[in-house]
């Protein structure tokens, strides 16, 4: 199922990725059969709230030591290498503008309406009884809490999720396969609805957003991973957050290096499997 070092396991994957595929057909299904309504809703009602110009101030500092924690989980697992050379190159390249650059460019021509924070903890799983080997299967996945929702390239949510809440050795041996299970189940909810992803969103475009946009998940990843491999005692003090005065996210956040190998790997494996496919 999850856990802290090595993330969620191919058949909760698997669920989520076809959910995925089946929500983002429904934005290129009224995309296609109601224009006027779907750029109503995409300027109108879904706005941007993370990765914003006025947020950097707020964010830098702690994306700053987030990048610190990473380049420090790298220098250990994998010193004087290329994933330490690129991953320094992409940390020295206003790193905040380039995440909000991301998010702005991916909206045309492919984008659709996105979770937005599609990290384990909002998937809901709905299991049957225990199979052969004593352990349950997920049968539905549900996503919830939908408050960082926005428009963007399906590419934003789908790295996010592959990089904040799966292992290196879940994406070497499943990851073409994912991306598969996603774009048949868009395809085939698309013809449910007799329209085609051919015309719509083809695989070879979908592949192309993956290229040019799945940095996103690598930056979001390097907040999320860090974070999904704290204990429960050491959680962020949400408490700090309370009433209307903007606190600074490193002041709540007090993260320090991963001190344990498997956890330091979880982290930059994402920067490796990055580099590997050409995406960083």
């Amino acid at each position: 199922m999850f856990s802290r070092t090595k993330g969620l396991d191919f058949p909760h994957c698997a669920k989520v990725f076809h959910m995925f595929g089946r929500f983002n057909a429904l934005s290129y299904a009224l995309k296609d059969q109601e224009p006027d309504l779907y750029q109503e809703l995409v300027k109108n009602s879904v706005k941007e709230t993370y990765y914003l110009a006025s947020n950097k101030a707020w964010y830098s500092n702690s994306l700053h030591l987030f990048c610190l924690i990473a380049m420090d989980a790298i220098s250990k697992e994998y010193p004087n290498t290329i994933y330490e050379e690129k991953f320094k190159k992409f940390t020295e390249d206003n790193l905040y503008d380039h995440l909000v650059d991301i998010v702005q460019r991916s909206k045309e021509p492919f984008g659709a309406i996105g979770h937005g924070d599609a990290w384990a903890c909002n998937f809901l799983y709905k299991y049957n009884e225990e199979s052969g080997d004593g352990s349950p299967k997920p049968e539905k996945t549900k996503m919830i809490d939908f408050q960082l929702a926005r428009f963007g390239s399906p590419a934003l949510d789908l790295s996010f999720f592959i990089y904040a809440c799966t292992d290196q050795e879940l994406r070497e041996a499943h990851y073409e396969e994912l991306m598969k299970i996603y774009h048949d189940s868009l395809s085939n909810f698309l013809l449910e609805m007799g329209l085609s992803s051919e015309k719509l969103f083809p695989f070879k475009a979908f592949k192309e957003e993956l290229a040019k946009y799945s940095i996103h998940g690598l930056g979001l990843a390097l907040e999320a991973v860090p974070l999904s491999l704290l204990e429960s005692n050491e959680a962020p003090n949400i408490e700090l957050m309370e009433g209307e005065e903007e606190v600074p996210l490193e002041e709540i956040w007090n993260l320090q290096p991963i001190k344990d190998k498997a956890g330091r790997l979880r982290l930059c494996n994402v920067v490796k499997h990055a580099v590997d496919n050409n995406y960083l």
